[in-house]
């Protein structure tokens, strides 16, 4: 937690609260004080001027050596905009904050992100020089944008014991405990319509938002480079209430367990809880229902044998249940990770492949969790595919009400023949276990010149409607992005969406919005050149974009496993690995954005970091809730 303790340093930047001098005067006084006074600081206290300007448009400016001012408030008028002016390396920087009235009011990086987020820009400069109307929107609108950074930065405030403050009036002392201990590990920037806020120390991403509506921003915040660092395939669900829940694989002792993270659930401090009881535990999947209870699944090896396990946490307890097998007793053959949906009520879905003792076979199987009907527990192991064609890999998703598809990837024979030709098989599902007819959804058949590819995703919407992407390609050459679209209870013809005679394209996601729109990315590699990062979006009765849009060039280097959350206003984030060119075995974590209503933002680096020799790559994952909550995590793979 060290460098989850930086994260937030910086940006508060020593609201050391406090008493000092200066002003002028001559009037009423403000609120019931006679004065405003704070403490200016960015990383350290600022030596510089420090100005006032209230709505009547009267200025005062006081100098200060270390940070602290006072401003008698007497024939003033609130409210007061705040601007901290200081020189570093002969350039000149800013700072502002906001007060409704007399008594205390910091200036710092993190109070300049609540007036970002009350004014709706990064351009407080023209708001500073604005009429007293303009000071009354940022007035009006300032408790609302105090609750959204207070909601985003929650877990980092959370750790200082520090989830109630509120950064503009909290009082603290320059002491490096509390506040001042949190402002000191944090950078405050801003790139167009985006605030950014970075662990000072590692670089890493702990938030990104639109100042127009901060609350909705993607955050890392709860999440560190030093938690990425131990932390092996990591997964991360959000809920309705903006509750986040991390799940990973961690070497504890002799053994991997599977461990767990709840970020803005109302604790002191993230607490980090031990979850798996024996074996080595690898691979989780989290998933919330509609009451804020979480299912976890897992891979788990023991007695020499990998199974499936769950366990399930209730929101009214806090206590996660004694974990239970859910695949089969007495297996022949090891599973392959699983996949899980869960609906509002609690219901879920669980698909993984499984062996069952023939060389290179292997079978698609589901079990269901029923909360709905009180009974809490899993089914029997269900057999999905057809159990006489080898399985490759299984997908599942629901809806809220417990529609849902299970998509897997049948081979052409039992598994005898290295790497034939295999193809997408799809069939609707819900959560209670109800069964649809299987139905190969690749309009072209899968050969030996033309075969589908390993990767594959599916999503379906709050009517049922869903949607399948694959890969297929050609020794020609060809390439595509195929979406296969189950609509009114009937699947379509498959399409491509994206084609190429230069490029191959890898890693498809896609989800929906709440209007039935779709988002998917995918990885494209051209023949030439190192892998980009390409998006595609469906409007419902129109289509897929005509083209698709490359949201992360090669410049840098190969672009690698995007993965994508959108909200139900539409709002996409990405997130993904970049290997870069130089300096050498040096990875980095990058993200962006897409806004419904403005478009694509600016790239944003997530985290730094650097390979090993056990060829250690980044795991970028990334959820969302329906409100546009969004938490972005990483981790570790090896090779």
């Amino acid at each position: 937690m060290k460098r989850f303790n930086t994260l937030l340093a910086i940006m508060a930047l020593a609201l050391i609260g406090g008493c000092g001098g200066g002003g002028s005067g001559g009037g009423a006084t403000q609120g019931g004080a006679t004065s405003l006074s704070g403490v200016a600081a960015s990383g350290a206290a600022i030596s510089g001027q420090i100005f006032l300007k209230d709505a009547a448009g009267h200025e005062r400016e006081v100098d200060t050596t270390d940070g602290r001012f006072t401003f008698p408030l007497a024939g003033l008028t609130a409210p007061f905009m705040l601007k901290a002016l200081w020189t570093v390396n002969n350039q000149v920087q800013t700072l502002y904050s906001f007060a409704t009235a007399g008594g205390t009011a910091n200036i710092t990086p993190l109070t300049q992100v609540v007036v970002m987020a009350a004014a709706k820009t990064v351009a407080l400069d023209a708001v500073y020089g604005g009429t007293a109307s303009d000071f009354a929107t940022v007035a009006a609108a300032l408790p609302a944008a105090v609750a959204d950074v207070q909601g985003s930065l929650n877990p980092l405030l959370a750790a200082f014991s520090l989830a109630s403050a509120d950064p503009i009036t909290t009082a603290f002392a320059p002491d490096h405990t509390g506040m001042d201990a949190l402002l000191d590990g944090i950078t405050v920037s801003s790139t167009g319509t985006d605030v950014v806020v970075t662990d000072s120390l590692t670089g890493s991403l702990i938030l990104q938002a639109p100042v127009a509506s901060v609350a909705s921003g993607m955050t890392a915040a709860g999440w560190s480079a030093q938690d990425a660092d131990v932390a092996y395939d990591p997964d991360v669900a959000v809920s309705s209430a903006g509750v986040g829940l991390i799940a990973w694989s961690e070497k504890v002792g002799g053994n991997y367990v599977i461990r767990t993270r709840f970020l803005d659930n109302g604790d002191t401090a993230p607490v980090t809880v031990n979850v798996s009881t024996a074996g080595d535990a690898s691979d989780p999947k989290v998933a919330f229902d509609g009451s804020g209870n979480a299912l976890l699944v897992w891979m788990q090896y023991q007695n020499a044998r990998a199974t499936i396990w769950g366990s399930r946490y209730a929101a009214s307890t806090r206590n996660w249940s004694t974990p239970v097998q859910i695949s089969a007793q007495n297996p022949a053959a090891d599973v392959r990770p699983p996949v899980l949906a869960v609906d509002n009520a609690g219901d879920a879905v669980v698909t993984w492949i499984q062996g069952d003792g023939r060389v290179n076979h292997f079978d698609a199987w589901a079990a269901f969790f029923a909360a709905s009907g009180g009974q809490m527990q899993w089914s029997a192991p269900v057999l999905i595919s057809d159990g006489v064609n080898s399985v490759r890999d299984s997908r599942v998703a629901l809806n809220a009400t417990g529609q849902g598809l299970l998509v897997w990837q049948l081979e052409q024979d039992d598994g005898s023949t290295s790497n034939g030709p295999a193809d997408i098989w799809g069939r609707t599902v819900t959560a209670a276990g109800v069964l649809g007819t299987p139905t190969r959804l690749n309009a072209i058949t899968s050969t030996n010149t033309f075969w589908v590819d390993a990767y594959d995703a599916v999503a379906v919407d709050a009517n049922g409607n869903g949607m399948v992407l694959f890969v297929q390609n050609g020794s020609s050459l060809v390439s595509a992005v195929h979406a296969a679209m189950f609509t009114g209870g009937h699947w379509q013809t498959s399409a491509p969406i994206a084609t190429s005679l230069t490029s191959g394209f890898r890693f498809p996601q896609v989800a929906f919005d709440g209007l039935g729109n779709a988002f998917a990315v995918w990885q494209e590699q051209p023949l030439i050149g190192g892998a980009v990062g390409s998006a595609s979006r469906y409007v419902a009765g129109v289509g897929w974009d005509a083209s698709p849009h490359v949201f992360a060039d090669n410049s840098a280097g190969n672009v690698f496993d995007p993965r994508l959350a959108l909200d139900a206003a539409g709002n996409a984030s990405i997130i993904w690995y970049q290997w870069q060119q130089t300096p050498t075995n040096v990875v980095t974590v990058d993200s962006i954005r897409y806004l419904a209503d403005t478009g694509w933002g600016a790239r944003t680096l997530v985290s730094p970091t650097s390979m090993d020799g056990a060829m250690a790559f980044p795991v970028p994952r990334v959820a969302a809730n329906a409100a546009g909550k969004t938490l972005a995590v990483w981790g570790i793979f090896t090779n």
